[in-house]
């Protein structure tokens, strides 16, 4: 009965990732095909609203069906934006590590960085983008459904598989050196889930993420084993983050789910 009850949770976690990349797919077979300029921009504008609205959709229907609303008004609530800044702190000075050593070193210059998400106009537009793709990003990995999942499941059980979700599909999605990059991901993936239950919002893992995605960018160096942007000196010290929040849980990690069923 438990494995039985243990292997159906799995899948319905394992469903919803899939579900995002679903989601990824729709709105670009109904969109028209993108151009070059004003409009490449609004189609991307429009394309990524609308995976965020399937996403959220998907949380709400989450919630209802599974009798969640105390948890959706809990996680999601506004009084808890000020973990929001911490979050981007966080994932910004995480990810400037690399890039300060790399240019320190003299493996590049500030001129040679590349950043992905170029927010150095302050363009209302690029920063409402940023905001819009991080959100479905975030709400597609911690989404409401694990709080459904935690009624069977350990945390722990939960961010094991959730960190090996997030490395498979971001490791590929990279498209750099995966025996490289896979590290950062995993640690990533577990260290989100652990933050999202202990802290008990999407905040702080959103602003986290805002945060890498601000201070991500391409340069000579990224595909450094050391000091690339997501090698062994950027997956050290989300290590010594993930040993600081394993710490804080003071032993209830293997805390047994809500709806124990061995």
């Amino acid at each position: 009965m438990k494995l039985n009850s243990n292997v159906r949770i799995y899948l319905i976690l394992f469903f919803f990732v899939i579900l995002g990349y679903v989601f990824m797919i729709v709105p670009d077979l109904f969109l028209p095909p993108p151009s070059e300029g004003e409009l490449s921009m609004k189609f991307s504008f429009i394309f990524q609203f609308s995976v965020l609205t399937l996403i959220l959709i998907t949380n709400f229907v989450t919630a209802y069906k599974f009798k969640l609303k105390k948890e959706l008004t809990e996680f999601w609530s506004i009084k808890k934006i000020s973990h929001f800044p911490i979050g981007i702190l966080v994932g910004v000075s995480v990810m400037s590590v690399p890039i300060i050593f790399g240019i320190l070193s003299g493996k590049a210059a500030w001129s040679d960085l590349k950043f992905v998400y170029d927010l150095s106009g302050l363009e209302p537009i690029a920063i409402i983008f940023t905001l819009i793709i991080t959100l479905w990003e975030e709400l597609w990995y911690r989404g409401i459904f694990l709080n459904y999942a935690k009624r069977y499941l350990s945390i722990i059980q939960i961010s094991l598989f959730m960190g090996l979700l997030f490395m498979i599909s971001y490791s590929l999605y990279s498209k750099g050196n995966f025996l490289m990059v896979s590290p950062n991901f995993l640690l990533l993936g577990i260290l989100f889930i652990l933050m999202y239950f202990y802290f008990k919002t999407n905040w702080l893992t959103y602003g986290m993420m805002l945060g890498i995605n601000i201070a991500t960018a391409s340069s000579p160096f990224e595909n450094d084993w050391l000091i690339g942007r997501f090698g062994l000196l950027s997956a050290l010290l989300w290590g010594i983050l993930l040993l600081w929040i394993i710490k804080k849980y003071d032993g209830n990690l293997n805390k047994k789910p809500l709806l124990d069923v061995s």
